[in-house]
């Protein structure tokens, strides 16, 4: 794909098939956001808001950053956390929205921090990772 068409090709319906980790937030407020989520929660959603990133080539780059983190990474782990040198730019379109969940409608890939800290396998790994020093 041509990084020029890139935004209309996120702005088209269809991108879910192919951009499976873009998520649609609408807020009770009526915005709606595209952007790929970093942390959500009940009380809050973190995200990197797509529509912050200006030049097409950049977000072109985001993008296949976000399709290895997507083929290459387990997906409960954040892209930010996965590729920390590699995303550091783009963090800079991070955006936080402190709101009840009841009122957030989100469609596409979530990842909570929250569950992973609380998964049983994290937990396992942690203790073996502490108990071989």
């Amino acid at each position: 794909m041509d990084h020029k068409k890139i935004r209309e090709f996120i702005d088209n319906e269809n991108y879910q098939e192919l951009l499976p980790f873009v998520a649609t937030i609408q807020m009770e407020s009526g915005d709606i956001y595209k952007g790929v989520i970093v942390n959500s929660d009940k009380t809050m959603i973190s995200f990197i808001d797509l529509s912050k990133i200006k030049d097409n080539k950049d977000l072109y780059e985001f993008i296949e950053l976000c399709l290895d983190w997507w083929w290459y990474s387990s997906r409960h782990i954040p892209v930010n956390l996965f590729f920390p040198k590699e995303s550091q730019y783009y963090m800079q379109r991070y955006v936080t929205h402190i709101a009840n969940r009841i009122n957030i409608d989100i469609k596409g890939h979530q990842v909570s921090l929250h569950d992973i800290v609380k998964s049983k396998k994290f937990y396992r790994k942690n203790i073996s990772l502490n108990s071989r020093n």
